[in-house]
């Protein structure tokens, strides 16, 4: 008999919100400005640690619809439920990638006041976390430590991943912090999430979803 498949959880949501309350004050408001306070303080929200709750609802998401198949008929999570939920905005601008920044140390010092270890266009969390430890000396480095944070909060949470790493392509999105919250962040996260969802529900890859889920 084959062995059922069960879901497990992993990404940074708790540590994220850890991290975001060691920030300093002023570090904080730059993250609250930029749009993402509401997303942080609901990363640890209960419905995460009822397993039973989420291995139904994953196993009963068909993926040529992207919908709930429930006893009362089929639901969707909408764009406005997403966006309610997240707190953050759907059907914004596109959200700008640079490929090519991981070669560019100047703009890396620019974007986050150091030049990190780049391994195949990623660096490690670690590298970042080291970045908000202390209190800023001055806007400029306030701004930097908001933007590491951003940075490792997008791919610990959004697109997060099981290598604990993250992708510089994501640093011009974050070169205006009064602008940020203009991009598509809720809508990739969305299409991210029932991706990702649609995979575990067959059991076909071990990637996760925006919820931190996969099966195994």
């Amino acid at each position: 008999m084959p062995r059922k498949a069960t879901l497990t959880g992993f990404g940074g949501f708790v540590q994220s919100l850890e991290f975001y309350r060691e920030l300093p004050s002023v570090v904080q408001g730059l993250v609250d400005a930029a749009g993402f306070g509401t997303f942080v303080q609901v990363l640890t929200t209960p419905i995460r640690n009822n397993h039973a709750l989420l291995t139904a609802l994953v196993e009963r998401w068909w993926d040529t619809t992207n919908t709930f198949h429930l006893p009362h008929g089929e639901m969707t999570i909408m764009p406005l439920d997403f966006a309610a939920i997240t707190g953050l905005r759907v059907g914004d601008d596109p959200i700008p990638f640079d490929m090519g920044l991981a070669n560019d140390d100047v703009a890396l010092q620019w974007f986050l006041g150091f030049v990190p270890r780049v391994e195949n266009g990623s660096i490690m969390y670690a590298s970042l976390r080291r970045r908000w430890n202390h209190d800023p000396a001055s806007d400029e480095e306030a701004e930097q430590m908001a933007k590491a944070y951003l940075l490792y909060l997008f791919c610990a949470s959004l697109f997060l991943n099981r290598h604990s790493r993250v992708h510089v392509s994501f640093l011009p999105a974050l070169q205006h912090l009064q602008t940020i919250g203009c991009f598509d962040w809720g809508g990739s996260a969305l299409a991210a999430c029932h991706s990702f969802i649609g995979a575990a529900s067959r059991g076909v890859s071990t990637a996760a979803n925006s919820f931190g889920l996969t099966r195994c």
